[in-house]
Order: structure tokens, then sequence, then C-alpha cells
């Protein structure tokens, strides 16, 4: 390490970049991280000025500290706080479907239209990407490079839908990603509403260089699927809500995923050799292939819902809920519920966690482990197995009775090539299946004959409270409110069970909201959330998580009609194809302008904007505001003009009243 602003320190030696502060962080065990910074974050630590790079990098280097050194310590860290006072004052970016690519694009005044405007942008530490809450970018890739210390997020109502980027044309070979982040180091990414994409956030680390304190919390994945035209039943190329990659000489440290919700995505995250990874909070549904890889270190999945996770398609070898890999360290699962983890037909697996090679030190606990179609958790292995794991507190509740293969009930050991595991099964309470099958399996003589199993409770008779069902009680369907408040109910046939509710990702615990008779009223449209609800009862082991993803950010009463629309005029002048109509799509909060799709002769030639003012839309009172016209021409270039021609103008592939049009020798003619 060479020396930096504040001096080097002694005896350490890297060939990784650096140049900045030291920062200083105090762990309970009187260890001390000095981390040598570039631009580090926010809050207390300094930022300094960019030179003649746009990478900031950070070298981590651990010192065990004695109680005299701290002063020491925390005098190089009062002279980082006054290389503060020199740094670049941060600048937020601001992005709006309704702004103006000409714009300054430094404030909400100002903001820019299109996300490619980051393209090149040179960020500096602490500068913010910000998208307007309810707003919608429909294929538009946001790629950013060099995030420090600031945020990807949103502006604006916060009880407007989060800003979505929405990517349609996933019946396509081409993989198309939401968000691309580059060499993100401090950043914060939250408040995303991301849909339809193969990659929701693509993060990539390259460089000799160590990235830390990433933190993604309170974002909204959506059907994130491979491209359909990609689908191979042995290749397992699924898309992903979040996605990781180090390249060799990269290391990206104390990752935090938190309080996000995902719905209907091949997988939420899989594997990543991210050293420090914390996955708290998070609810996921109908996840389709192995929704969580863990395959680093000192990583721990916590408080999260797991719901009727189940693959769309066939995958040949199996899914599972968690996949571990070859890992080591301090690595947790704990305080989660795993609720039916489904299986194509005849597919095998179906676990909700898998230890499909040789964990080395493991903990699972407070787990609960609802009807999975596999075994509740599977110990594998190849060439070798896990060792030194503890299965400890979980509850295993009707698991793995459908599964006709050997890797059925509540655990299942299965020892390929004769290789045992070892470690400790303690405390679990087992409730078995009709046929007497769900507490713990062997799939040959003597597999877990290493594994200590000390008081488990096993039979059909353990007191559980049955799973919740939630309901809604929606506006009548004569309603004509556009926004409206629907209550959230829930039931649980379990006499005298107390529910407890949740709405920020987590599982609910006995510390929850209790949830009122008359339900939890949730505003429409607003952002999209996880309803989560579990049954208490003291006498009796909690209720499995039930939840429901409530998805309201976009919201029309069944008597409204969302779009307005009228496809006017076409003609034909020279080469151009002069186009005038008008569209208000009143399903968007904001009523923003829209984009349409010109086809001529079924073939799409152009996108356009109809945002030309237009008085007369709001008089009529089909707009609420003005700018929604268009009036324009579209160049045909080489297309024929002579003859009869179809002219169409679509929104989100339906027609425009009126649509589509003929023009008979560039004039107007019946179709």
């Amino acid at each position: 390490m060479r020396s930096s602003l504040l001096g080097g320190v002694p005896g350490q030696q890297s060939n990784h970049q650096d140049v900045g502060l030291y920062r200083v962080q105090a762990s309970q065990d009187d260890r001390l991280s000095l981390e040598v910074a570039a631009g580090c974050g926010s809050g207390q630590e300094a930022k300094i000025a960019q030179v003649g790079s746009l990478c900031w990098l950070l070298l981590h280097t651990q010192a065990t500290l004695t109680t005299k050194m701290r002063v020491l310590v925390f005098a190089v860290a009062a002279v980082a706080v006054l290389v503060n006072s020199y740094r670049v004052d941060a600048t937020s970016y601001y992005f709006d479907p309704a702004g103006n690519d000409q714009a300054a694009g430094t404030s909400v005044a100002t903001a820019w239209r299109s996300l490619n405007k980051t393209h090149g942008l040179a960020l500096v530490p602490g500068d913010n990407i910000l998208l307007k809450r309810g707003g919608v970018w429909l294929d538009e890739t946001l790629s950013i490079a060099f995030l420090n210390g600031g945020t990807l997020g949103s502006f604006g109502n916060m009880t407007a839908p989060r800003p979505q980027l929405q990517v349609s044309v996933p019946a396509s070979r081409q993989a198309v990603n939401c968000v691309e982040l580059l060499n993100p180091h401090m950043a914060t990414i939250t408040q995303l509403h991301i849909a339809g994409c193969r990659h929701g956030l693509d993060i990539a680390f390259v460089g000799k260089a160590n990235f830390s304190g990433l933190l993604i919390t309170d974002n909204f994945f959506r059907d994130v699927r491979q491209p359909f035209g990609s689908y191979e039943p042995a290749g397992g190329n699924w898309g992903a809500a979040i996605s990781i990659v180090q390249e060799e000489g990269a290391h990206a440290y104390n990752v935090t995923v938190s309080h996000n919700v995902a719905t209907r995505c091949d997988s939420f995250m899989p594997a990543c050799s991210v050293n420090g990874l914390i996955l708290d909070s998070n609810t996921v549904a109908q996840c389709s292939g192995n929704c969580y890889g863990m395959g680093g270190t000192n990583m721990h999945l916590r408080n999260s819902v797991f719901l009727r996770d189940t693959p769309a398609r066939l995958f040949l070898y199996g899914t599972t809920d968690v996949i571990i890999g070859t890992v080591f360290g301090n690595n947790s699962i704990e305080g989660n519920d795993f609720n039916t983890r489904g299986e194509y037909e005849a597919g095998p697996d179906g676990c909700a966690v898998d230890f499909e090679t040789s964990a080395t030190g493991f903990l699972i606990k407070d787990n609960t482990f609802y009807r999975s179609w596999g075994a509740g958790i599977m110990v594998f292995g190849h060439s070798t197995t896990s060792h030194n794991i503890s299965l400890t507190d979980n509850r295993f509740i009707l698991a793995g009775c459908v599964q006709p293969r050997n890797d059925h009930s509540g655990i299942a050991f299965m020892c390929p090539n004769g290789h045992r595991p070892n470690g400790v099964v303690k405390g679990n309470t087992f409730k078995t299946c009709a046929d007497g099958t769900g507490g713990m399996y062997d799939a040959s003589p003597n597999c877990s004959s290493n594994m200590a199993k000390i008081d488990n409770t096993v039979g059909p008779d353990v007191p559980v409270v049955e799973q919740p069902q939630i309901s809604f009680e929606p506006p009548a369907p004569t309603s004509v409110q556009r926004v409206v408040q629907v209550p959230v109910i829930a039931f649980c046939s379990t006499p005298d069970a107390t529910l407890r509710y949740t709405v920020d990702g987590s599982r609910p615990t006995e510390s929850s909201p209790v949830l009122p008779k008359a339900g939890v009223k949730l505003t429409w449209p607003g952002p999209n959330v996880a309803f989560n609800v579990r049954g208490f009862h003291p006498q009796m082991q909690p209720s499995i998580t039930q939840g429901v993803i409530v998805e309201r950010s976009r919201y029309q009463s069944r008597t409204s009609m969302a779009i307005h629309s009228s496809f006017d005029g076409a003609e034909i002048k020279g080469t151009n194809l002069n186009l005038k109509a008008w569209v208000c799509d009143l399903s968007i909060p904001g009523v923003p302008p829209v984009e349409l799709t010109v086809r001529y002769d079924f073939a799409t030639i152009a996108t356009v904007l109809a945002d030309t003012p237009r008085g007369d839309l709001v008089k009529a009172k089909v707009c609420p505001n003005p700018n929604h016209g268009l009036q324009t021409s579209v160049p045909l270039g080489s297309l024929p003009t002579k003859g009869k021609h179809v002219v169409s103008l679509e929104v989100l592939g339906r027609r425009l009243a009126a649509s589509p049009k003929c023009i008979c020798d560039g004039v107007p003619c019946d179709c």
C-alpha cells in the first residue's frame, strides 16, 4: 500500500490502487477496520475531490489494535473530518417522463426525460440519481458508473408509486437489463419498481480494488425472466432480480439487501462471492428457479418470507429456494418462513434449502418449512459434503410429503458417494405427513450417523396454528373513484389465535402489530407492498407466514376507461407521413404524455411522444392537462408511398380509437 493523504499503514503491501483517507470503525471485539478510501460515502465519512480518474477505489485493511492505540486511531479520524471541509459539493440529477433532455437536469424543475443522459456522466462522491415517483420508463436501461456514496432512488410524493423501469420485449433472445451499475461503493439503491428485464439490477465490480457498503433496500421487482426465446430445460439460464458479478481482482464487501419485494421472477439473487452479505426482511413470491444462492462467506439470510415458489417451466435438475455452495466462515439462515416451495411435476428436488456441495460451519435456526414439495432441508454433496452444520429450533410442518424421490421429509440426508455430513440437529419440531414421513430421512443406511440428534419432537399431533387466509374488501363495482382505500383482512381457523402483520417485507413476529378485525386500509394507487400475516397462540407453534403481493401501483375503477384517445388523421406529403391524434392515459399517476408506436403496413417504423398542447382536451374533460396532442411528421425514407397503405397508432399494444387508417396515393381513404 502506498502512502495516502494521511500516510501509509506500516507493514501492509497491496497492488490495489488507493487515494484518500482513513475511515475508522470499532466493533464489539475491539477490532478496528482501517480503510484507505477514495471519496468515501456519506454521513461522517470524508469526501475529497476526484483527481484524474472517474474510478474511486477502496482498500480494506484489518488490524487488531490495543486500547492504547485507539488514541492514535481516533486522532487520524479527526484529521479525516478536517479533510471533509475540502469536499466537492454533491449534485442530484433528476429524471421525469415529462422532463426535457435539453435542460440542466439538476433540479426538479429542470429534470431530464431520457435515462441515457447518465451515459458519460462524471459522478463525484455523494452525487445522486433520482427518478420521479409515479413515472414510467419503457424499454430504457439506466446505466450508471462509479456511484460513490450517493443514492439511486426517487423524488416526489412518497405515497405515489415507485418510479417504474419496464422492459416490454421478453420474447426476444436479447438479454435486456433494467439497471446496470459499475463499481458502486457506499451507495444506496432504493425505491425503484423494476419489471420485465433479464436482470433487474445488474451490478459489476471490476478492476483491482475493493468496494463496500452497498445497500439495496425498499425496491419492488416483478416479472424478471430470461428471454422466452432462450429457454432451455437443462440450462438454468435464469433472469435475476439482483445480479452481482466480481471480475478477477475486484472484491465486494458488506452488501446489504433488505426490505425488498419480488414476484414472478426466475430468481431473486443468484450466488455471488461477496464477503459479508446480509439478506434481511425480503419477501419473494412465485420465484421459479433457485431463488437465492449463497456462495460467499459471512452471509446471513434472516427475517424473510418465501411464498409459493414454483417453477413456471421445467428445469431438469430441480429447483430450491436457497441453494448453498462451497462456503465457509460465519454463515446462517435464521428466522425465515418457507411457504409451500413447489416443483414442476416430475422434477427432482423442490426443497426449501439445499446444501448442494460442501458448506463448512453453517447455522440454520428458527425457520418454518411448510408443505415443501421436497425436503425442507436437503443435505446433499458431490465429491465431498457439509461439515459442522447446525440445524436447530426449526419447525417442519408437513414438509416433503409429496416428493416421490429420496429427497423428501423434513430433513433429507443424501450422502452421494458415501460422504457423510456432520453436525447437530437439535430442538426441531416435525409435524409428520399422513404416511408417517416428514421427519428425518437417510437416503442410504447410516447417512446421518455423524449428525448428533438432540431433543427433537417428531409426530403427527404437533399443535400448530393454522395458516391464515387473506382477503380484500374492494369498492363496489359501480365506484368511479380514482383513489380508493381497500381494507386487507385475514382469518384463521385456529380459535383464539392472534394475527400479526407486516408491510415491509419482513416475517411477522410476536412484536409485530396486531391485525385489526376490520383490517388494514391500503390506499390505491400507491407503492406495491408485501402484506404478510402470521398467527400466534401461547400453547401452539406459530403458523407459517401467509402473504400476498399487493400490486397497487396502477388502479382504475371498473367503470372508468383508462385510456382516452383518437387517431384524427394521416396523410403523406412527399416522403413524410403526417399524423394527427391525441391520447391520455388516466391510469398513470400525474397523467404524463404518452409514447405511441407508429406502424406502417403493420411494421413498426417509429415511436413518438404525444405531448403537443391541446387545450380543448381539458375543456372537454377527457384529460386533466393539455399536453396530450400529437401533430408530427415521420420520415418514410425508402418505404413505398404509392398505392394503398395501412397506418396504425398504438399505446402499449392497444390501438387508438379510430385506428387504423388507410392512405391511398398519399391521401386518406376508406379501409
